[in-house]
């Protein structure tokens, strides 16, 4: 019985230690290469022997070792049926007992005779019957000890199943006896690990969660490596289970990781669990909001100055989910700085999560964005973006942070020369690619507003011209008023008013047009950019002048900011004509919106400047004036002389309007002197007028210019 027993044994380790043994063999190869590389570089001749020498007595400890390794598994096995003999709680003396335990206990430390034990689950039903009987507290312990250690092993921790169910330890994870609840942990941390989709639901089920919870405090387990066993329980049970990570935030989870992230900063195996812990909570938008507010960000900033690769990269895919929730955060210098440097990280998932944390971080945060420029953060970004040039999951959040580093801070115009100096503009217009719509949309949107940004520099809206970009930004425009023409009709003819337009790979179409109105016109003050757009291909300015009709009020001043612009030339005044948008501008004349009004007595300024003869603007530009007055644009006073005249103040523009009056008539109802009916077109020149300046254009998203009405002379 007994050589059949060594027989069975001899198989099983023949198919179990294999990888243990070729791990000794790999250790001690590299050993034996490092030898003979010290060997070679020596100057005097040496002889074939003496230097083969260290190389056969390191081959000779290998194999020693191997052969150690299976003769320990081979003792282990061989003493089974006397050490279940000893554990028998009927038959042996609590001196046998704890003498058993303390040998299997010795035994399970090292990997060999652990492995092969584990294949007997008489000696793990020995020791839980003897866990459950014994009054004798040095036996307990011994025996818990061996027990948790030889659960290390796969069969062991399934062999407890069938003796000590998951109800059980999680009801143990509340025993007063240190060594019984840390026992328990142990072998539910196993279980979960091995066994996962059997263990893991039943840990939910009988209120792990809550019972592990209470056990991360230092106050339950005092040694960091328990602690860090406890977070990766936890992880394990809230990891793709919303409702579990609900409940850990009613246990204060969130206080309790940052707690230890601040008490245990030397300790990184804890530091690891704590950061693979929040990650997973992360995904709930209620974890990160409780994360956030008890100081997350703050307390995990420290962990990125870490030498360890594997926790630098759990830390930031921590921080990456948080980001999109801490973009309020203005305490962030020391995060900032640590994040720049990783950007241009070699390892790639390290600057993915990296660009993805300074997108959010910068997002609607004026503080961030200047940071972020004062340490160069927009170099190490256009470098990442050259780096990463065929890789969506880079390009798009790094092209969205340079969008954030160019708008509304007080550091933008100098991210804009730095992203111009640094000669990416090429790359940048590569990536508006009309061909790849809409299957990389996200992508796309990222980098028409960053062009938006970007042409409000003079030198870069040239140079974007030059490589294409108002070419690229048409096309995108026709194929994007395609998808929305279609979605309008569905939308009119299958759902209700009220329902939202199609997204497409995350992104609302409407939201994409107006971005590329709004792109259009900011490279559009380029001379040649703007006849580009002028004489795009037919139909397209059509479209600009269809969605003065939008229901969009965005929508809408979007399309009057772009034919605003190209009203500046004789060309687009006429292109605005012929397109039959006067009739429409004219009605927004009288919009109650102050920008909408705004834009719209510029464009019918600037068409009857180039259209029309000098003696009837002067009857237009009362008309506007008094409209704009109507509207609360324009203050009401009383008219001075030409010599006093004076613009509007921008702030007077952009003011909520005064309260209502009674209104002129409306731009529309002018009569025709030979007919006296209404029409919705300029009028008929007055005579004996004199001519009004143009208004300018303007230089920045959602800003109104003032716009310079001559007063009435008198």
């Amino acid at each position: 019985m007994k050589n059949s027993r060594l027989k069975d044994t001899s198989n099983v380790l023949q198919s179990n230690f294999t990888s243990q043994n070729s791990l000794f063999i790999n250790d001690n190869a590299a050993s034996l290469s490092r030898s003979l590389q010290s060997l070679g570089g020596l100057g005097k001749p040496t002889s074939a022997v003496l230097r083969l020498s260290p190389c056969i007595s390191n081959l000779a400890k290998a194999i020693g070792m191997v052969i150690n390794f299976k003769d320990d598994a081979f003792a282990a096995a061989a003493n089974v049926s006397k050490l279940t003999q000893l554990l028998d709680a009927s038959t042996s003396t609590p001196e046998n007992h704890y003498n058993a335990c303390v040998i299997l206990h010795k035994l399970a430390e090292r990997e060999a005779s652990r492995n092969s034990l584990a294949y007997y689950p008489q000696i793990i039903e020995s020791l839980v019957h003897l866990l459950q009987t014994t009054q004798d507290i040095n036996v307990q312990t011994e025996a818990a000890m061996a027990l948790r250690n030889l659960c290390y092993a796969k069969p062991a921790s399934a062999a407890v199943r069938s003796v000590l169910s998951v109800a059980d330890l999680v009801q143990l994870l509340s025993h007063p006896t240190e060594t019984i609840f840390v026992t328990a942990l142990s072998i539910l941390h196993r279980q979960m690990l091995f066994l996962p989709e059997e263990t893991r639901p039943e840990v939910k089920s009988a209120g792990g969660p809550v019972q592990l919870a209470a056990l991360l405090t230092p106050e339950r387990l005092a040694e960091p490596g328990w602690l860090a066993t406890c977070a990766d329980a936890l992880r394990m049970t809230a990891y793709e289970d919303p409702q579990v990570k609900l409940i850990l935030l009613d246990c204060d989870i969130a206080e309790k990781i940052v707690y230890l992230l601040k008490a245990f900063r030397s300790h990184e195996k804890l530091q690891h669990a704590l950061a693979r812990l929040i990650k997973v909570l992360s995904v709930s938008t209620e974890c990160k909001q409780g994360l956030v507010e008890a100081g997350a960000v703050q307390a995990m900033t420290g962990l990125l100055s870490s030498s360890h690769s594997s926790l630098v990269l759990e830390t930031l895919w921590g921080l990456r989910n948080l980001s999109d929730q801490a973009f309020h955060l203005t305490d962030t210098r020391e995060l900032l700085n640590l994040l720049v440097p990783l950007v241009s990280s070699s390892v790639e998932h390290i600057a993915i999560c990296t660009v993805g944390c300074l997108c959010n971080l910068t997002c609607q945060n004026a503080t961030n964005k200047a940071i972020l420029i004062e340490i160069d953060g927009v170099s190490a970004l256009c470098g990442c973006l050259t780096t990463f040039i065929n890789r969506d999951e880079v390009t798009e959040p790094v092209c969205s942070a340079l969008r954030n580093l160019t708008h509304q801070n007080e550091h933008a115009s100098l991210a804009i020369h730095q992203i111009h100096d640094f000669g990416v503009l090429k790359v940048i217009v590569s990536l508006l690619k009309p061909d790849r719509f809409p299957a990389q949309l996200p992508l796309i949107k990222a980098v028409t507003g960053l062009v938006r940004n970007l042409g409000l520099s003079k030198s870069c809206r040239r140079d974007l011209h030059q490589l294409g970009a108002t070419d690229r930004l048409i096309s995108l425009f026709q194929y994007a008023s395609g998808v929305y023409e279609e979605a309008t009709q569905q939308r009119s003819s299958i759902l209700s008013n009220s329902s939202e337009l199609s997204y497409i790979e995350g992104v609302r179409i409407e939201d994409f047009i107006e971005l590329l109105l709004v792109a259009l016109q900011s490279i559009g003050q380029h001379t040649a950019a703007r006849l580009t757009i002028i004489h795009s291909p037919e139909g397209v300015f059509t479209s600009f002048v269809q969605y003065l009709y939008s229901s969009s009020e965005y929508l809408q001043r979007a399309s009057l900011d772009l034919l605003n612009e190209v009203t500046l030339s004789p060309e687009g005044a006429v292109a605005v004509e012929q397109a039959g948008a006067v009739a429409r501008i004219t009605e927004l004349v009288h919009s109650d919106n102050p920008k909408t009004a705004t834009y719209s007595a510029s464009i019918l300024h600037r068409v009857a400047g180039h259209l029309k003869p000098a003696e009837y603007q002067k009857r237009l530009s009362k008309e506007l004036k008094n409209c704009l007055r109507d509207a609360g644009v324009l203050p009401v006073n009383s008219s001075p002389s030409p010599a006093t005249a004076v613009a509007p103040a921008k702030a007077d523009i952009v003011a909520a309007p005064t309260p209502p009056r009674t209104r002129t008539p409306a731009m529309s109802a002018i009569p025709v002197p030979s007919t006296g009916s209404p029409i919705r077109r300029i009028p008929d020149p007055p005579q004996h007028e004199l001519p009004l300046p143009l208004p300018r254009s303007r230089n920045t998203l959602n800003e109104v210019d003032s716009i310079e009405f001559e007063e009435d002379g008198k």
